[in-house]
């Protein structure tokens, strides 16, 4: 999995390279701006022409526009860093002839643009904005659903959706998405009954998402993890009792993904119930999840009850995995790796829940909940308790010049005996964690999380899940460090930014909230008492273009829009000062207050005056001088 580490407030104009062809910018017409700037279409496939549009801070005519804005607006596409910049390209005009056809912003069209994830960015003072977009690859998209009633089914849509997985997966191709309605599907739908053999094989670039309302639905599109979960069940004859007796006919292997590459994506299922029970590879390993030579991410799943020889809820060989947002339950290793064997890969977990994984020789290999042998393991915001009976929770061996083979951060490891155990301990990495036991690392502690209800085995051996959020009094409360959050790779929040901090935790509530991350999967919703330091959330420079010759002392008026995102609920204020040699007495006032803003993304609004400026100081005839710098301040709402 490549991680993107763009920033908008670090992107440098360095150089552009393979122009869209069909590229334009023109003025909007009018005197009524756009209310954002926006892309459209909001989801485009290659062959789409991509448009935008959006305000300026001009309303007048398109040559004061360039005058004010110093130049004429241009486009710089960059397809391989997959960046669009607007700017304004000098020189501006000199004299502009009066003519009563106001502008209230730009519009334009990039042309067709190739697949992947898009920033669209502007940095000028005057039209700060970014917005995020993907490019899909070509594909179709196929429905599933087991109530489907249609005669003929094609499943392009809703109402001709497949009624089993398997016939679904028989036709896609690369690119393509498949969308599956609430109900349980079985590896053997649709094909030899009973043939544990079977399993749901993911093709290379294929995204596979679950938990859809489905056919009949007022929204079919809707999706709901809890209230309508897709279950992909190994129990082929669903005679499963407590998840641990009458398994021996179970799928070997739920699903499986085998030389895939980056884009293959697993979303939104329950899978469950796989019983590697074979006597040789691969049917010996990985019941719930098996990955062998590829690449895949995973998000929104829970993986429960399964068992394997190794890796009983997940094996990957000379693998990719990047697991967010999932949990796993009750699975169990006869050898190692209940919950993850890794053999020569990366494995990368994100706001990810182990719980209750176990494997029987845990006393003498270990691996209750991971087992990584030459492996990567990086192991963010994410909890891992009650796996196993006292044995080692998680075990890396790694050989050669191996570097950073375990990375823990902002996580919590606990009641699993030896919590991280490695053959060469220099190599791993842990940070702002709660591991019981202790552990060398900045700001680690070894104290009780205070979950609110721990999991338990019932009598019968079956694992009951419990509840891993943090109480009140929980010393993991506020601890961790928001700046070893990861980016939001996969757009967990679905708002198409893929270059910002982890926004959500494990139940998509927000992250951070109270001014601190929490320590492990669960970010307590709770206020945090606000008030504190102020810290800066945005910086806004006014320019000024300086006539020839200058003007003398002068007064500076204006009114900024700024689009602001805070991972909590937060109050702003705003600062200003002289930033040149022409002083003056600044003021910024808010238009209207926005009172407190976040978790999220918003637009504010607030007006600036510059009182008493001696232009006499400044160089005559200079574009774009700073004579003020707005800072806006942010702190955890009370």
């Amino acid at each position: 999995m490549k991680f993107r580490t763009f920033l908008l407030s670090t992107v440098l104009l360095l150089s552009f390279s393979l122009v869209a062809l069909g590229q334009s910018v023109t003025w909007t017409l009018g005197s009524v701006p756009p209310s954002s700037w926006t892309v459209s279409p909001s989801n485009p496939g290659p062959s789409d022409v991509v448009s935008f549009a959006g305000p300026t801070s001009v309303y007048s005519n398109s040559c004061v526009g360039e005058v004010n804005l110093g130049g004429t607006p241009t486009l710089a596409i960059d397809s391989i860093n997959k960046t669009i910049q607007l700017f304004y390209q000098p020189p501006a005009p000199t004299y502009c002839t009066l003519i009563l056809m106001p502008v209230c912003g730009l519009q334009g069209i990039f042309g067709t643009l190739s697949p992947g994830d898009w920033t669209f960015y502007c940095v000028h003072p005057n039209t700060p904005f970014a917005v995020f977009f993907t490019v899909a690859a070509s594909g179709n998209v196929y429905y599933v659903d087991e109530n489907s009633p249609a005669i003929w089914q094609t499943g392009s849509s809703w109402a001709t959706a497949f009624t089993t997985l398997q016939a679904a997966l028989a036709i896609a191709q690369p690119g393509d998405e498949i969308r599956v309605a609430d109900g349980t599907y079985h590896p053997d739908d649709g094909l030899t009954a009973g043939d544990k053999a079977a399993s749901f094989d993911l093709i290379d670039q294929l995204v596979l998402k679950g938990s859809y309302a489905g056919y009949g639905a007022s929204d079919p599109d809707e999706r709901d993890f809890d209230a309508t979960p897709t279950i992909l069940s190994g129990d082929l004859d669903d005679n499963d009792l407590w998840n641990i007796l009458f398994k021996a006919d179970n799928s070997y292997r739920v699903v499986t993904a085998t030389e895939t590459s980056e884009g293959t994506r697993l979303d939104g299922f329950v899978i469950k119930s796989g019983y590697a029970n074979g006597t040789s590879a691969p049917y010996e390993r990985g019941a719930g999840l098996s990955v062998d030579n590829g690449v895949l991410a995973v998000a929104n799943c829970i993986i429960r009850s399964s068992v394997s020889a190794t890796g009983g809820a997940v094996y990957c060989e000379n693998a990719d995995l990047y697991l967010a947002n999932t949990q796993l339950h009750g699975n169990r290793a006869l050898v190692n790796g209940g919950g993850i064997y890794s053999s020569a890969s990366d494995v990368n977990m994100v706001n990810v829940l182990m719980t209750g994984n176990s494997s029987d020789y845990g006393s003498i290999f270990g691996g209750d909940a991971i087992y990584a042998q030459g492996s990567k393991l990086r192991i963010m915001n994410s909890t891992l308790a009650d796996n196993g009976a006292g044995n080692k929770t998680v075990v890396s061996f790694v050989w050669g010049t191996s570097t950073d083979a375990v990375t823990v951060y902002n996580s919590i490891l606990y009641n699993g005996g030896d919590e991280i155990w490695s053959n060469n301990t220099g190599l791993i990495d842990v940070q702002y964690c709660n591991v019981q036991g202790g552990y060398t690392g900045s700001g680690n502690i070894n104290s009780d999380p205070l979950f609110v209800s721990p999991g338990a085995y019932s009598v019968e051996g079956e694992w009951y899940e419990g509840d891993y959020t943090l109480q009140s009094t929980s010393p993991s409360l506020n601890v961790g460090a928001n700046a070893l959050r990861p980016v939001d790779d996969l757009d967990l929040d679905d708002d198409g930014n893929v270059t910002e901090y982890l926004p959500v935790d494990l139940v998509n509530n927000s992250r951070v909230y109270g001014g601190t991350i929490d320590m492990g999967a669960y970010e307590r919703q709770s206020s945090g008492g606000g008030g504190g330091t102020w810290l800066p959330l945005a910086t806004v420079d006014v320019l000024y273009n300086v006539p020839n010759p200058q003007p003398g002392i002068i007064n500076i008026s204006g009114s900024v829009s700024r689009t602001v995102t805070s991972t909590f609920e937060a109050e702003l204020k705003l600062e200003i000062s002289a930033a040149s040699a022409a002083g003056g007495t600044w003021t910024a006032t808010w238009n209207p207050d926005p009172g407190t803003v976040g978790p999220g993304t918003e637009v504010i609004h607030f007006n600036l005056y510059g009182a008493g400026l001696n232009t006499n100081l400044l160089p005559a005839g200079t574009v774009g001088v700073k004579v003020a710098e707005v800072q806006i301040l942010t702190r955890p709402a009370p």
